[in-house]
């Protein structure tokens, strides 16, 4: 965003104002951060100065290279454009100045270059008098339009990168350029991003709306931008709201304070941190008793159990209060044991795998040891990992020191702050399939404790944040942290320079960096063990007996604790032998021969096999750390309806004689954005402990919540106010008795039982793993080693006439062709999928939905695997001599299958 000497035809002598899609993006973020930058460029307000963020300006040099990437890719396929060579890669330079004259000719140049037929346009320039901005590529398609790509680092989409697509798109037709209705985000792993351009434009033309009025109307009068102004959105995170934040004591400085409560509470005109401890009480509502007393604690206008005075680093004298909850959880602690060990991780989230283009890294596995001695220096172990390889040969050596040390401490406990280390396990033992048992295991038997969760159980402290750091006055001897890393985003950092020192040859550079990061990462774990041996303390100060910590059920239960399951289909927690058969033929495999077509075929069914065990543990991870979060954390969270009201519509009856007793509750709250809850779908009922021994699922951890599935919604509205009522029925089980109590809320229903296709792709596996180290000929093993169809003689795929019914025609053909092999079948929606399937004639076929389906055909001569990934027509749907469909519930609907 600029300002531009008015046109010489202008009626006015006012600069015009120019935009480009990043302003369109950071309104859509931060309309306060906007009009503060817009201030800066009327002169209302002097630039603001905020220290520079190493990570970002680390992110923004790796999107560079990203983008620089996919350039010299574009160049290596097309070629450099030249007048003798008009279909090569034109690279629009840089404007040198942001003049109207020189932006009016980058303009021009860049349409002209389009005219040429270039193959692509590098940054093309567009400027139309108040628009302004380059494009990361113009890719020419077969038909002569040009498709919008641009490079992002992220691994999804995100709406801002979609209406920058938008914006460029919007120039390509306002200059009457051909463009394509497909457009392309090239994300940081590689993978291609598609999106619709037709469905990309209404909303970022009604998005440039809202933002030249906000921007006129605005600039149309004398005042800077205060905060808090009435129709300006704020972010609360970026530099510019957290000054104000900072300055005006607004109510973001609460730690747990969310933007909804927030909006709640201005509307009743509470503004500030101070506001709120003033508030009268309000006992009906815990969040808000809970902020409350968190505000009246940073504002120092409640009484405390203790605290200390210490110098920051920066040397002014601070205090740490805290206040011990009187429903603290501080008996859960374990009690201590000499094998006890403290845990960090270290990782770098913008490393990139130079073999995969996989992001991100655990680089460091720090462990710190209980003292041998009393008094003595606890001991430190790292476990380092700079490739992906040593990361998975880290993870190994962890779970292998933990099993051994285990063994001669069968009491220990492994000590973390927050979820990051139990979560990077989970993660890692999914990504490298190896330790998933032992990782499992620490799980199930409750040997990670995370200390932050018993701290947000049992204390509250006088600052906004509860991170290690702030907590490390208390029992750290108010001593602030040292050295060159002193927090996660300066380890990312330095890990980084390590990486180019390291590259460049440079080892002396290169240890030091690596020393720093392993006092930071020691310094962690010591403060782990810190914090222990002071919640122990506050413990022992309460007078409570040491109770011992139960066993954290996050991994799935054994089938008895879930009625409702087939035993059959819950998952083994590591892999099955024919899958483990498969990962030892590729860990055997000599380096470089992985991404050849028959050990990708080959990898890929071993990924298959573990799918839908990993998925399954996905749910139950999340399910039991559901349980054991405070209510107040699932206010915002899209999968929860926590309850405002709750009545019961009609209490436990029999609706006949033989059935089970049925219960109908009628419950309001507030669903959040993207929440997925819909009439005729099933979900988990919440119950706060304690829980009847019957439920399906029960959290012996945290707080001991449980409750049971299968609980259907049958009615859905909303309202103005975006509270909604749903009516939903419980059902009991078989000879369960009554229960009085209530849930509390709705969350996901367990997953659906995926038995016959494991059972499938654990035959497919097996006959993979026995035809060793040969890759024998099959339909699914063709498909994925990308092999075209093996047609009897030789013949090749029969063309399809261009009449009516040449496709059915030509797939009829096909079919019968077919030697032990799969026809792919092709099509995008509205194709004429469904019709080109009714006009086919071939025996046998079984086919699900429209976008995947398996079959194997009658005929002794043909086995058929038929996948529908984009294209041109698909398969049938029904043939007339299939046997009864059979249809079955599914959560998003119903699911339906037919059997030749």
């Amino acid at each position: 965003m600029f300002l531009l000497d008015a046109d010489s035809n202008s009626y006015t002598t006012s600069p015009d104002l120019v935009f480009s899609a990043t302003d369109l993006v950071t309104a859509s973020e931060c309309g306060y951060r906007l009009l503060r930058i817009l201030d800066e460029k009327l002169g209302r307000a002097p630039r603001a100065q905020f220290p520079a963020d190493e990570m970002l300006q680390r992110a923004a040099a790796l999107g560079d290279v990203h983008e620089h990437r996919v350039l010299d890719e574009l160049v290596a396929e097309h070629g450099l454009w030249s007048p003798g060579h008009r279909s090569g890669v034109y690279d629009v330079e840089p404007a040198a100045s942001l003049d109207r004259a020189t932006l009016v000719a980058k303009h021009e140049e860049s349409l002209r270059a389009l005219h040429s037929g270039a193959a692509v346009v590098f940054q093309a320039a567009f400027f139309d008098g108040v628009f302004h901005g380059r494009s990361d590529f113009l890719v020419r398609q077969d038909d002569g339009a040009y498709a919008v790509w641009d490079t992002k680092l992220a691994r999804h989409a995100k709406v801002g990168a979609l209406l920058q697509l938008a914006a460029y798109g919007d120039q390509l037709q306002a200059a009457s350029i051909p463009t394509a209705d497909e457009v392309t985000l090239v994300l940081g792993d590689r993978r291609r991003s598609l999106h619709r351009l037709p469905d990309l434009l209404p909303v970022f033309r009604e998005r440039r709306v809202r933002f030249l009025a906000l921007v006129h109307g605005h600039r149309g009068q004398p005042d800077r931008v205060t905060w808090g102004a009435p129709g300006v959105d704020a972010c609360g995170r970026c530099d510019y709201c957290a000054e104000q934040v900072l300055a005006s004591r607004d109510l973001l400085l609460v730690a747990g304070m969310t933007a909804d409560r927030r909006a709640r509470l201005q509307g009743q005109d509470i503004a500030t941190i101070d506001d709120l401890a003033a508030m009268p009480d309000h006992p009906e509502d815990a969040a808000l008793t809970r902020l409350q007393e968190q505000a009246r604690l940073q504002v120092g206008t409640i009484t405390v159990d203790g605290g200390v005075t210490y110098r920051d680093a920066g040397g002014a004298e601070r205090t740490l209060s805290y206040r011990l909850l009187p429903q603290h959880t501080l008996g859960s602690l374990p009690t201590p044991s000499p094998g006890d060990i403290f845990f960090d991780f270290e990782g770098d989230p913008l490393w990139q795998d130079p073999g995969d283009g996989s992001w991100g890294i655990e680089y460091l596995f720090g462990v710190v040891e209980e003292p041998t001695v009393d008094g003595g220096e606890p001991p430190f172990r790292p476990f380092w990992a700079h490739s992906r390889t040593e990361e998975r040969a880290a993870l190994v050596r962890f779970l292998d020191y933990v099993r051994q040390r285990r063994l001669q401490y069968p009491d220990l406990h492994i000590y973390h702050y927050a979820a990051y280390e139990k979560s990077a396990l989970r993660r890692l033992s999914l990504v490298h399939v190896i330790g998933e048992d032992a990782v499992d295991t620490l799980l199930r038997e409750g040997v990670l404790v995370d200390l932050y969760d018993t701290v947000r159980h049992s204390l509250r402290i006088s600052e906004r944040s509860y991170s290690l750091k702030k907590l490390e006055p208390l029992y750290m001897g108010g001593t602030p942290r040292a050295g060159d890393v002193t927090d996660a985003g300066a380890s990312v950092v330095a890990y980084a320079a390590y990486c180019a020192a390291r590259d460049a040859g440079d080892s002396t550079a290169a240890a030091e960096i690596l020393a720093g990061i392993s006092d930071y990462n020691r310094y962690d774990c010591l403060s782990t063990l810190g914090l222990r041996d002071w919640l122990l303390g506050l413990r022992h100060g309460t007078g409570q007996d040491v109770q011992g910590r139960p066993a954290d059920h996050a991994a799935p239960p054994d089938a008895a604790d879930l009625p409702v399951a087939s035993p059959a289909d819950l998952p083994s927690y590591g892999p099955v032998p024919e899958e483990a058969r498969l990962l030892a033929y590729l860990g055997d495999l000599p380096a470089g021969t992985g991404k050849q077509p028959d050990q990708q075929a080959i990898a890929l069914v071993a990924a298959a096999v573990g799918y839908h065990r990993r998925e399954r543990k996905q749910f139950w991870w999340s399910h039991f750390d559901r349980l054991a979060s405070p209510a107040h954390e699932w206010d915002t969270a899209r999968d929860v309806l926590v309850f405002r009201t709750l009545e019961v519509v009609q209490d436990w009856a029999r609706p006949t004689s033989r059935s089970n007793p049925v219960r109908v509750l009628k419950a309001t709250g507030t669903l959040s954005v993207g929440a997925d809850v819909r009439e005729g779908s099933t979900y988990f009922a919440i119950y706060d402990a304690p829980v009847p021994p019957d439920a399906d699922s029960i959290d012996s951890s945290g707080r001991g919540r449980g409750g049971w599935f299968g609980v259907e919604v049958t009615e859905l509205s909303e309202d103005a106010d975006g509270v909604a009522t749903v009516v939903f029925r419980e059902k009991l089980r078989r000879g369960a008795p009554e229960r009085p109590e209530l849930p509390m809320a709705l969350a996901p229903d367990q997953p659906l039982m995926t038995r016959s296709m494991q059972n499938a792709l654990v035959a497919l596996a097996d006959r993979v793993g026995q035809a060793l180290p040969d890759v024998s000929a099959d339909p699914a093993l063709d498909l994925l080693r990308r092999i075209p169809p093996r047609l009897a003689g030789g013949a090749e795929l029969p063309a399809a006439p261009l009449h009516g019914d040449g496709y059915a025609e030509a797939i009829t053909a096909a079919l019968q062709l077919l030697d032990d092999s799969y026809l792919a079948v092709q099509g995008p929606p509205g194709t004429g999928k469904t019709h080109t399937s009714g006009r086919t004639s071939s025996p046998g076929w079984c086919a699900s939905g429209g976008r995947w389906a398996s079959w194997r055909s009658r005929m002794p001569w043909s086995r058929t695997c038929c996948a529908v990934p984009s294209g041109q027509v698909s398969p049938p749907t029904r043939w007339p001599n299939a046997r009864r469909r059979r249809t079955r519930p599914g959560r998003n609907g119903p699911t339906t299958t037919s059997r030749a």
